[in-house]
């Protein structure tokens, strides 16, 4: 029992009970008891102060309590939420099994019509049912146990790797003890199954799992497949754009090539006419002082 007292203008409440009345009552009880030796000791002529701590001590108590349960409490960050698992959580079937009690709830009603038998129906009412009737109802109950087999298959998946994760304390107590309550009720649902599949046609419930285990099996590989022939594709698909873009890239090298082979071919024409008219200069000027000296010997 207690009392919450918020603080105003602020977004800070307090809670008083029990302890926090204690916690006063004692004060005040050494305040009353031990008043001279505290005015001795203190120096003070009226020592309130003794209250005043308590009152200190009880406020201090509830910031130091509101900042733990600030830490500790279980709001946590999305992040956090969907990074680490609170529960373990499984494949639903109830689509499956809502799908089976309705068509059974259906073949039981025209069956009580068609016999007459009251609400309570013999435990072969199956019999009464024509081929096509038993087919669907039979392909319910398939569907309905595949769910719960898929299901199965992924707890054997989760659960080496969850137990080590529960033993080293990464994961907390709920993960594991939730995979154990799915685990138990996907056997549960097989099991009810099998006596489903017994009602339907008597012997079936034996052969019913490894039947539908074997289509599940089936689907599986030919998921598998598929995945490989997607990823087949993918890498085909990504090593002709890799061909293209090397095609690419080769041909925009050659117009290069081209282009600085042309660059460089007017270099060395430029070059070739410039030596050639330093040289052709050259040689006009030696001839010119050839000449200048002849006429001065004359």
């Amino acid at each position: 029992m207690g009392a919450t007292f918020k603080i105003p203008f602020v977004n800070f409440e307090f809670s008083v009970d029990w302890r926090h009345v204690g916690v006063v009552v004692v004060t005040l009880l050494v305040k009353y008891l031990f008043l001279g030796y505290v005015v001795r000791i203190s120096g003070m002529g009226d020592p309130m102060f003794l209250p005043f701590i308590g009152i200190t001590l009880l406020i201090i108590w509830n910031i130091g309590r509101w900042i733990m349960q600030s830490v500790n409490k279980d709001e946590k960050s999305e992040f956090f939420q969907e990074s680490v698992m609170q529960t373990y959580t499984a494949k639903q079937n109830e689509d499956a099994i809502l799908l089976y009690n309705r068509m059974k709830e259906k073949f039981m009603d025209q069956v009580a019509e068609k016999i007459k038998s009251g609400p309570d129906l013999p435990v072969d009412w199956c019999k009464h049912l024509n081929e096509k009737e038993l087919i669907v109802l039979k392909t319910a109950l398939r569907k309905r146990m595949y769910r719960n087999i898929d299901c199965l298959a992924a707890l054997e998946r989760d659960k080496p790797g969850k137990y080590k994760l529960w033993r080293h304390k990464l994961v907390s107590e709920e993960v594991w003890e939730s995979l154990q309550r799915v685990e138990d009720s996907v056997t549960k649902e097989i099991d009810e199954c099998v006596l489903e599949a017994d009602e339907i046609a008597p012997g079936w419930g034996q052969d019913l799992f490894q039947e539908v285990l074997e289509m599940w099996r089936a689907e599986q590989q030919k998921e598998m497949e598929q995945q490989k022939i997607q990823e087949r594709v993918s890498r085909e698909r990504e090593a002709k754009s890799a061909s293209k873009q090397e095609a690419t890239r080769q041909a925009q090298m050659s117009e290069k090539e081209v282009r600085q082979r042309e660059i460089d071919a007017e270099k060395l024409a430029a070059e070739l006419a410039r030596e050639e008219e330093i040289q052709a200069a050259k040689d006009a000027k030696k001839n010119k002082n050839g000449q200048g000296k002849k006429k001065g010997k004359k």
